[in-house]
């Protein structure tokens, strides 16, 4: 099976794929800062294919946000690490490791996670009226599910997907669960989209992932992907304009049967 042949079975639709001189171009549905399609690279050589940015990742972040803190910039390392990708300092570029094509799929998530994420070190800054909508969308869901489930915070959506970190986590005794975030911004709406893609490729029946927007209608996440969000298959969306309890009340439904 040729590679695009595989990407197209393995991705959702949307994406694109052409043949460049080093090996494909990979188009995404998915939106960059400067509101273009977030757009990444496999390397080929041999029967092996690599994942990498076009170099201007970083240059294009530090338009947005000055990454002269080493302690941004360290974020940008943890990030790329948590992924598995090569950050290559000296030349601005993440690489992902060399794979078989044949079993390229996760790399390519992964790979893709990396881009939406690595968007919100432009919201570092981001006003204070974001982090406290995430903050009170937490805290509700721990009040509401103290003592009848386990609920986690900044958690991975399953043991062996460290790099789908969500805002909470909820889960029951029954081992059903809740993957909650918070869209507080456009890579984070993304974030969620892609968890909800890899749940559904990988056939996770446990796991159902919920996006809550603090006003869907006036949301600064654009059309486009809110759009996405409410047709997709699974992910399931709150609007906290509506009020908490209906939020948490979608995800005690989800869960199942928990205690009362």
């Amino acid at each position: 099976m040729n590679f695009e042949r595989k990407l197209n079975n393995a991705l959702a639709n949307g994406f694109r794929v052409r043949e460049v001189p080093m090996g494909y171009a990979i188009v995404s549905p998915f939106l960059w800062l400067d509101d273009g399609p977030v757009t990444f690279y496999g390397r080929v050589e041999g029967g092996q294919i690599r994942f990498e940015d076009s170099g201007d990742t970083l240059v294009q972040i530090e338009d947005a946000i000055d990454l002269g803190s080493e302690a941004r910039l360290q974020t940008v390392r943890d990030l790329a690490g948590s992924h598995g990708l090569i950050f290559d300092e000296a030349d601005n570029a993440f690489r992902s490791q060399w794979v078989p094509i044949d079993n390229s799929d996760a790399a390519i998530f992964s790979f893709l996670s990396f881009m939406n994420r690595i968007q919100d070190v432009t919201m570092l800054t981001r006003e204070k009226v974001e982090h406290s909508f995430r903050d009170d969308l937490v805290a509700a869901v721990q009040e509401f599910f103290e003592g009848r489930a386990d609920v986690q915070e900044r958690a991975a959506i399953a043991p062996d997907h460290g790099e789908y970190v969500t805002d909470v986590l909820v889960t029951a005794a029954n081992g059903r669960s809740a993957a909650i975030y918070a869209a507080t911004s456009e890579p984070k709406a993304l974030e969620a989209l892609l968890s909800a893609e890899l749940i559904q490729r990988e056939g996770m029946r446990n796991v159902t992932p919920f996006l809550v927007y603090e006003d869907l209608l006036a949301s600064s996440v654009s059309k486009r992907t809110r759009t996405r969000t409410i047709n997709h298959d699974i992910l399931r969306l709150g609007d906290w304009s509506g009020g908490k309890r209906e939020i948490v009340s979608k995800v005690q439904t989800a869960l199942g049967s928990i205690a009362a």
